[in-house]
């Protein structure tokens, strides 16, 4: 495997495991750099603007052979199999519209899919579409809307969106997700599964499972640079399973202390993670809303979010017990940051990106907390690909110019189409010699 395929499956593996997290800015980032890495033309044609079948090292297939719809208690229902997947399109073009997606860039996501013809594409560009006239639609309301009473703006994608999808079967949105999640938490369990020691579904109890093997990929390094080999992250696919997916669904929803409360009882890394920064994220939302409510004639209000104490505390003895993983770390250094214990979550955050170095809010956190050189010379961090990204963006916030060019025009030698390695233009008239 060439340098160039390697960053490519370290990448396609990062942005679904961040994803999976609800890390979506850095999902974004990682999808993005994946589509800076050239391409190898004799994989990549002006005929096929599609990856072929493959580019996308995880796939989710549902075969209609493995599943069907079952009768319950005796009721007789027509089989449906269930839908198989369209995996041919399921790749890279698709993985950085739904990193988009997840963000809240509809736009975005619909134009990079512009091109792709696979149904799930299809589905993806038209619902971005449909998303992103709503929200116009009630940006115009809140400017029109006045003396002259409610605005009739409407959503300006409704008639181009009918006239497309008038011609293809109609498809599912992304809303019934949610709703499929709280009816699989009704179904009785099976008590031979389900034990009051045991709160976590067994194997399999998710029909969908994504493992990735420390024995498959490495990271592999780049023009005869010695990097330092990182496996990828294997998943605790114990606790993958209903609770995660009922939890996932509300964290996507804004539902924060609802998605905490289902994982209240779950032990795997993955729970303590989401349900940690599920509260992490509703401490941040009511401190904006006290922020609304009490800031006034007497000032800048002082809120704080109420959530940092516990989950210091619990994240702290996790660290200690060695049962924390690198996603707990990147939390448990944003914690520290805002509590302003810089030091420590200095710390924190270099072990978090030594052994998971794919998470750029990790990157973006430990590199605001290095504001001159000494400091960033005094971080003991592994010679990874993702190191290079740091140092170049962290020479360039402490206007080390010169330095965060060799770093980038090196980058641009893998990442020749990512916009973050486009140095030359950011630092016109500065020379390296």
């Amino acid at each position: 495997m060439n340098s160039k395929e390697s960053c490519r499956s370290e990448l396609r593996i990062a942005i679904r495991q961040l994803s999976d997290r609800c890390l979506y800015t850095a999902s974004k980032w990682a999808a993005e750099q994946l589509m800076g890495i050239e391409q190898d033309p004799a994989n990549f044609t002006p005929s096929n603007t599609r990856f072929q079948w493959g580019s996308s090292s995880i796939r989710r297939r549902f075969r209609t052979n493995e599943i069907t719809s079952t009768p319950i208690a005796g009721v007789s229902y027509v089989s449906t199999p269930v839908m198989e997947e369209d995996d041919a399109v399921d790749g890279d073009f698709y993985l950085l519209a739904k990193s988009y997606f997840d963000c809240r860039e509809y736009r975005r996501a619909a134009h990079v899919l512009r091109d792709q013809t696979g149904k799930k594409s299809v589905f993806l560009r038209c619902y971005a579409l449909y998303l992103a006239g709503e929200k116009r639609k009630e940006e115009e309301v809140i400017e029109l809307e006045g003396p002259l009473g409610k605005s009739d703006s409407v959503n300006r994608e409704l008639v181009s969106l009918e006239r497309e999808l008038s011609t293809l079967r109609k498809n599912g949105s992304i809303d019934p997700f949610g709703l499929a999640a709280e009816q699989l938490m009704g179904i009785e369990q099976d008590p031979a599964n389900f034990t009051p020691s045991n709160t976590r579904f067994q194997w399999g109890s998710s029909s969908i499972r994504r493992r990735f093997r420390t024995n498959e990929i490495t990271s592999t390094p780049i023009a005869g640079v010695s990097y330092v080999s990182t496996p990828v992250m294997e998943e605790d696919d114990a606790v993958d399973g209903d609770f995660y997916l009922l939890a996932k669904s509300y964290f996507d929803c804004r539902e924060y202390r609802r998605a905490a409360h289902v994982l209240r009882d779950q032990t795997g890394k993955k729970s303590v993670f989401l349900r940690c920064y599920a509260l992490y994220l509703a401490g941040e939302k009511r401190k904006e809303e006290e922020v609304i409510e009490l800031e006034g004639p007497l000032g800048k209000s002082d809120s704080v979010n109420r959530e940092l104490v516990s989950l210091e505390r619990e994240l702290s003895t996790l660290r200690k017990n060695g049962s924390i993983d690198p996603f707990g770390l990147y939390l448990y250094g944003l914690v520290l940051k805002e509590k302003g214990s810089e030091n420590v979550a200095r710390t924190v955050l270099v072990e978090s990106v030594n052994s998971y170095p794919w998470n750029w809010n990790a990157w973006s956190e430990l590199q605001s907390l290095c504001t001159t050189i000494d400091t960033l010379n005094s971080l003991n961090l592994n010679n990874h690909w993702m190191k290079d990204f740091f140092l170049a963006s962290a020479y360039q916030e402490i206007r080390m110019h010169s330095e965060s060019l060799v770093k980038y025009e090196y980058l641009q030698g893998t990442f020749g189409y990512s916009s973050n390695c486009k140095s030359p233009v950011q630092f016109e008239g500065i020379s390296t010699s």
